[in-house]
């Protein structure tokens, strides 16, 4: 070999050294400060080609056993299994040395995760905290008020149940503060939610806080929060928004929105670990908010060091939310999953009620959850013998794999059906014959 060619040959040994020296200690700087586990955890999406919706991505990317008929994502969500791999690495990162984790490198991680949720839904990160549940968030807000005796809540006849529950314990302890509850019909109008909402206002001038939901869980009924919140701070009336199921189903800019609190939930739409909510706080109120639980932060004065750590809870579906939005945006993002979603669930809609012979509460296209639908359940005596609807959800789960909700409107009963981007067609038959069959309904 020539003497030049053992010259180059050496240079490029010492440049390959040294690239493995860099490399070692890059890595070794990188496991002190924590870098490296987050490193590991960034990968979850190798293909920049969009996959193709339906039971092809259910059977690829989802843990679902076979012969389930998941049709209530509206409840509990669905997590790719991209998704629960970067939550299994993380909690294998963190009982290889909780000590690090929890003590050091918990808090960085949260404000990590909190940074990429309010770049997705246009909020100022110091405006955002991440908490376990909506739940959790009503909790914060009623609880931390100060509320003087006649002061009023305002909520509707489509409120959630839980939230109702907080309200109550609220009540009960503050025996001169009570609710008001605004009645609206599961068939409506844009313009007589606002008559409503105004109408109650009006009449009872007492209402410090309106309890808002973006869509209503038990109706999928989309209110009109943009007026509300405008009739609601015209009278000096603090807005709060249970956003439960907007996050992945509806474009957010919650900055713009212009709501005094807005919380919603990552688990039921947005692909993250169940255990997730964003919880935004305008800054006006940021002063008297506090955390549900009273623990070793709460009266930090930073909003997020408040929040970071409420004891030895869980915080890792936190820090999964931004794999979640990875792969919302892999899937095509929310344009392409909408058109799909929203197709599913009204080709199915119509199609359970055709076979039903009954009908789809049937609204203004404003005021429709884009991946949510309520269809009329038959009529037949043997709904009777299923008086709590949580017994009739169990037997259609248990006799035919078929996962739905059921709720009611007085006497009428539905089924709210979802469509999720793992959903197919051929699922809805099994619902469509699940309810013929448990109801016994003859043609």
């Amino acid at each position: 070999m020539s003497q030049r060619k053992c010259t180059v040959a050496v240079a490029a040994i010492s440049a390959c050294a040294s690239v493995v020296v860099y490399e070692i200690l890059r890595r070794l700087a990188s496991w002190a400060t924590g870098d490296e586990q987050e490193e590991k955890t960034t990968d979850v999406c190798e293909s920049d080609a969009l996959p193709e919706l339906g039971k092809s991505l259910r059977d690829r990317e989802y843990s679902l056993v076979e012969n389930l008929h998941p049709l209530n994502n509206g409840s509990y969500g669905g997590v790719p299994q991209r998704v629960l791999k970067a939550q299994k690495r993380m909690m294998d990162e963190r009982e290889s040395n909780p000590e690090m984790w929890c003590r050091f490198r918990r808090q960085d991680m949260y404000k990590d995760a909190v940074k990429n949720v309010a770049e997705f839904v246009c909020a100022k990160p110091e405006n955002l905290v991440l908490v376990e549940n909506v739940t959790t968030a009503t909790n914060s807000i009623v609880k931390s008020f100060k509320f003087s005796a006649g002061d009023q809540i305002l909520v509707t006849n489509h409120t959630y149940g839980a939230v109702l529950k907080t309200l109550k314990f609220v009540t009960n302890l503050n025996q001169d503060v009570s609710t008001v509850s605004v009645e609206i019909p599961i068939q409506t109008t844009a313009k007589e939610i606002i008559d409503l909402h105004t109408r109650a206002l009006d009449e009872n001038p007492r209402i410090k806080i309106a309890m808002l939901d973006h869509i209503a869980s038990f109706s999928a009924l989309l209110l009109p929060i943009k007026e509300l919140i405008e009739i609601c701070h015209s009278r000096g009336v603090i807005v709060a928004i249970d956003g439960a199921h907007a996050p992945g189903q509806l474009p957010l800019r919650l900055e713009e929105l212009g709501a005094d609190f807005y919380y919603g939930n990552l688990h039921k739409w947005l692909y993250s670990p169940r255990g997730c909510a964003l919880f935004y706080v305008h800054p006006k109120h940021q002063s008297w908010i506090r955390t549900a639980i009273s623990s070793h932060h709460t009266f930090d004065q930073d909003l997020q060091d408040r929040f970071h750590y409420i004891g030895t809870r869980d915080a890792i579906p936190y820090f999964t939310a931004k794999h979640a939005i990875h792969y919302h945006y892999y899937l095509g993002g929310l344009e392409r999953i909408t058109a799909y979603n929203s197709l599913l669930v009204q080709w199915a809609a119509e199609m359970l009620a055709k076979a039903w012979n009954t009908t789809w509460v049937d609204r203004d296209e404003e005021l429709r959850a884009p991946f949510m639908r309520l269809v009329l359940l038959p009529p037949s005596p043997k709904l009777a013998l299923y008086e709590a609807n949580k017994d009739l959800i169990y037997e259609i789960l248990k006799k035919h794999s078929v996962a739905v909700a059921v709720s009611n409107d007085g006497e009428d009963r539905f089924v709210r059906i979802s469509a999720q981007v793992y959903n197919y067609k051929e699922e809805y038959y099994f619902l469509r014959d699940a309810v013929i069959d448990v109801l016994d309904i003859k043609n």
